[in-house]
């Protein structure tokens, strides 16, 4: 029985893409300013998420007779939302970069 398992396995597994090979298949898209401004936007949003989560960290436990914070934490909830705006701003520019493709590609057809 066991020798079966592993007979099946060698049988069904399958290699991984090499990274050369997903780079060439990457390499045939070109993107235009506005497709590589919201690659950079989502990049500049991922890290000022975690550094805006870090600075404004969260207080998990303050004191019995006063207001002062005894230990913080990553605030989580702030890089999530930093992130979902940071995505959605890129979406919304990465969609008008699209836009603009397909009317260049309709532009140039019609020449």
């Amino acid at each position: 029985m066991r020798n079966d398992l592993f007979e099946q396995i060698d049988q069904e597994k399958k290699e991984l893409p090499k990274v050369g090979k997903k780079i060439k298949e990457i390499e045939k898209y070109s993107f235009n300013f506005y497709q590589q401004v919201a690659i950079l936007i989502m990049v500049i949003f991922f890290f000022g998420g975690i550094i805006l989560g870090n600075i404004f960290s969260s207080c998990t436990s303050g004191g019995i007779y006063g207001t002062h914070c005894v230990a913080t934490q990553f605030n989580i909830f702030l890089t999530i939302i930093t992130w979902f705006v940071g995505f959605l701003i890129s979406m919304f520019t990465f969609w008008l970069g699209h836009i603009v493709y397909l009317l260049d590609r309709i532009n140039n057809k019609l020449k």
